[in-house]
C-alpha cells in the first residue's frame, strides 16, 4: 500500500505532474486490511462482463470540466470513476 511520488508528464522538460505518494499510517493500514473481502455468488461468478462500456453514452456521466493546477489526476479519478451527475 506503499507508493513512490512520480513524474508522470511525458514531456521531460515541461511542468511535473506528481502522482503517488500515498503514505499510510498502521492505523488506516490496519483499517484497509480489515475490509471485507469480495465473495461473489456462484451465478455472479458465472455472469460474463462485457469486453468494455463506453460511460460517456450513459445518462449519468459526469460533463467535462476544467481542474485547477496539478490537479487533473484527482480531479479525473474522483469526477469520472466515483460520481454520477443525475441531470
Amino acid at each position: 500500500m506503499q507508493s513512490q511520488i512520480i513524474n508522470v508528464n511525458p514531456d521531460p522538460n515541461g511542468e511535473p505532474w506528481w502522482s503517488g505518494g500515498l503514505l499510510l499510517t498502521p492505523e488506516a493500514l490496519a483499517k484497509v486490511e480489515a475490509l471485507p473481502k469480495l465473495t461473489l455468488s456462484e451465478q455472479s461468478a458465472k455472469t460474463p462482463l462485457p469486453y468494455k462500456v463506453d460511460n460517456s453514452e450513459k445518462k449519468y456521466f459526469r460533463p467535462i470540466f476544467c481542474q485547477d493546477k496539478q490537479s487533473c489526476s484527482q480531479a479525473s479519478e474522483i469526477g469520472y470513476i466515483f460520481t454520477y451527475v443525475k441531470w
